[in-house]
């Protein structure tokens, strides 16, 4: 997937009345003119939570909304992320490697993308520090296996429904 243009990542234009007046010929209309925000390529979190879900977002996509040096400032205050039903197609470490920043988040829902782990990648999942992360939702993902993952200590709680796992290595017993 190549660069994206300005104009695929950019939300639709934010329309308003001001309910300002022009003459057209013979008849008073009311004009509607555009306000346009200052582009934001940052998701911006309500609560403690942003959702991104349902977006049709791509990898390259993702890595734009969530990027450390544009979104510092939004990153750091994620409680709950959730990036479900998209379209991001990533390894499991790539993903881990974007949430680095979220120094406070407790939980991520990344179900129903296309998410792998990477047999090679595997052992820097062990050295990855474990935050404060405890839930992750990675269910319906092209999950193979099991045996080479290793998770932050942090996590008490994983949901690997519908994945292609066969089974459950005695480590996540």
């Amino acid at each position: 997937s190549g660069a994206l243009s300005l104009l695929q990542i950019l939300s639709p234009r934010l329309r308003r009345s001001t309910g300002n007046h022009f003459w057209r010929g013979e008849r008073n209309t009311t004009a509607l003119p555009t306000a346009t925000p200052e582009p934001t390529l940052c998701g911006t979190p309500i609560n403690g939570t942003l959702n991104l879900s349902h977006s049709n977002l791509s990898q390259d996509e993702l890595m734009l909304k969530l990027d450390e040096d544009l979104c510092q400032a939004q990153l750091g205050r994620i409680l709950e992320l959730d990036i479900s039903h998209n379209n991001v197609e990533m390894d499991l470490l790539s993903l881990f490697a974007l949430f680095f920043p979220m120094e406070i988040t407790l939980s991520i829902d990344a179900s129903c993308n296309k998410l792998t782990i990477n047999i090679l990648d595997a052992e820097f999942l062990c050295k990855f520090p474990s935050r404060q992360l405890l839930f992750l939702n990675i269910n319906n993902n092209p999950i193979n296996s099991l045996d080479t993952l290793c998770l932050p200590s942090s996590i008490k709680e994983i949901d690997l429904s519908f994945t292609n796992i066969s089974q459950i290595p005695l480590n996540f017993a």
